[in-house]
């Protein structure tokens, strides 16, 4: 899905490698917003696109663990 993403985004990437996918956890609100905030699950990943290989640093992305949609990276 990240390369997807990453090329579907306003500023296109292309990712070049992937150096770590972590099962996580992170504050959302809950679907019956009078219960406030929910701790959800999701995959972080981090990365490297075509800049961020040039420049020595790296990129990030959060996907939803059960929807698998892209939540927030670093390029958006």
């Amino acid at each position: 899905r990240l390369p997807g993403e990453a090329a579907a985004s306003r500023f296109p990437k292309k990712v070049t490698s992937i150096s770590s996918i972590r099962l996580s956890y992170a504050p959302m609100r809950a679907p019956n917003k009078a219960d406030g905030m929910v701790l959800s699950p999701i995959w972080l990943v981090i990365y490297q696109d075509e800049e961020a290989a040039r420049g020595g640093y790296t990129c990030w992305a959060e996907f939803d663990a059960v929807e698998g949609k892209l939540l927030n990276a670093f390029f958006k």
